[in-house]
């Protein structure tokens, strides 16, 4: 039920989206969540060459990265702490296994997540925020904020939980 309201709520802000994210880049141009330095994403040539190289304005790069319906709940999931792929999923039971497994990949080609393997038995992996990933919270922080202040106003409804 969480997933599919937010997914809700994301498609109808989708048209708001650069506007939200202009106001999110002058809001915090003096914040950061970065760590020191300017992480910069760890990309391979094909990634690379398959990105757009010219954009419309600053909130078109940022939303390059992040374009997609579930790249921004997994990144919300992802902000606090690392988490299980099945964790992550059971968060979006929406999402199918395939669409899923393609968002996780792009934004890890993206150098926006890394995953984690871990050497248990099991063989669990899961993903967590890269350095470079990290830098999006304020963004998400915001787009988060707007929701809790204007659901009501569109009609959604969401668990409070976080």
């Amino acid at each position: 039920m969480y997933s599919t309201i937010m997914g809700c709520l994301l498609s109808k802000i989708h048209n708001w989206a650069r506007c939200i994210l202009a106001a999110v880049v002058v809001h915090f141009a003096g914040a950061s969540y970065a760590p020191p330095g300017n992480p910069e994403p760890t990309m391979d040539a094909e990634t690379i060459a398959r990105r757009h190289t010219s954009f419309a304005c600053p909130v078109d790069v940022a939303l390059s990265m992040i374009n997609g319906k579930w790249k921004p709940l997994i990144l919300w999931q992802l902000a606090t702490r690392p988490r299980r792929f099945g964790d992550l999923q059971t968060a979006m039971p929406d999402v199918s296994h395939k669409v899923f497994t393609q968002q996780l990949r792009q934004l890890e080609a993206d150098g926006v997540i890394e995953r984690i393997i871990r050497d248990q038995p099991s063989a669990t992996s899961g993903y967590r925020l890269t350095e470079f990933g990290y830098t999006l919270r304020p963004a998400l922080d915001a787009l988060a904020a707007w929701g809790k202040t204007h659901h009501r106003a569109i009609g959604a409804d969401y668990p409070d939980r976080e």
